[in-house]
């Protein structure tokens, strides 16, 4: 069974919430969500937040919070988004848009990190056009660490299945993924990055960290997934070390785009 709330300019009968934030904090602080699902409707708009959401623990067994737009192209969230609590979190069409950095300086940027809990992915795109690289020491797209675990999984509705990452011809990223400290990475359904960028790696694997690519059953993509580069992506397709594994189902040695050949050091494992 599920819920649903609604964010802004929706024709739902329940009063919106204002903001996101104060819908996923009006969840998180009221309801013991025990097996629901909590579904947040983002109307269609820009939510520009100037800064990080980052999602609230909620009490729940098997229950978890759903963000939602109308699609990617109309429905956009300018925020960083972190999840560090273990709990799940849904996000599904829908556009996350990195904000404009102009005050802060991160040790790292990360677009949308995951340290706890698990983080699904589905009908998203990740636009990194506003990111401004001399505000980090490092740059990452998706990061997973410790026990925290990003999911783009495949699905039975098309629009809920695989992601789309923009890199908006930006320099200097450390990593496009990363999985990182016992951090986990998991895709089966396909990611499409579009426009060039310059990487170290275009994924970096370390210290006890997974990556694992499977073919899944339901409809979409009913295959094998692939990371497709519609631009081109300069520097090493990958590196893992420090007992860190990439698995990719057999997709070889150039399944992740790049214009270096990957390495495997300090026992990491590729497969």
């Amino acid at each position: 069974m599920s819920r649903p709330y609604h964010i802004a300019g929706t024709n739902s009968a329940d009063k919106p919430f204002k903001t996101p934030t104060a819908c996923l904090n009006y969840i998180a602080e009221t309801y013991n969500l025990s097996t629901y699902t909590a579904t947040v409707n983002l109307a269609d708009g820009v939510y520009d937040t100037k800064s990080l959401i980052s999602l609230p623990m909620y009490t729940a067994t098997s229950g978890r919070v759903v963000i939602k737009g109308s699609s990617r192209e109309r429905t956009i969230l300018q925020a960083r988004v972190e999840l560090t609590h273990p709990v799940s979190y849904y996000l599904y069409t829908l556009t996350i848009k990195a904000p404009i950095v102009n005050d802060d300086i991160y040790y790292y940027f990360a677009e949308i990190s995951c340290s706890a809990g698990t983080l699904e992915l589905g009908g998203l795109t990740v636009d990194m056009s506003n990111v401004d690289n001399s505000y980090s020491d490092s740059l990452y797209c998706l990061r997973s660490e410790i026990s925290g675990q990003i999911r783009v999984y495949a699905n039975n509705v098309e629009e809920l299945a695989g992601i789309e990452i923009n890199l908006a011809n930006k320099q200097n990223f450390s990593n496009i993924i990363s999985a990182v400290e016992g951090g986990n990475f998991t895709q089966t359904a396909d990611i499409l990055v579009t426009e060039n960028a310059t990487v170290e790696n275009f994924i970096g694997v370390t210290n006890l960290g997974v990556f694992s690519c499977a073919t899944s059953g339901l409809t979409y993509p009913g295959r094998a997934p692939v990371i497709t580069a519609a631009g081109t992506i300069t520097g090493h397709r990958y590196t893992v070390n420090n007992n860190g594994i990439i698995y990719t189902s057999g997709g070889g040695p150039e399944f992740f785009p790049g214009t270096e050949a990957g390495n495997a050091s300090r026992g990491g494992q590729y497969n």
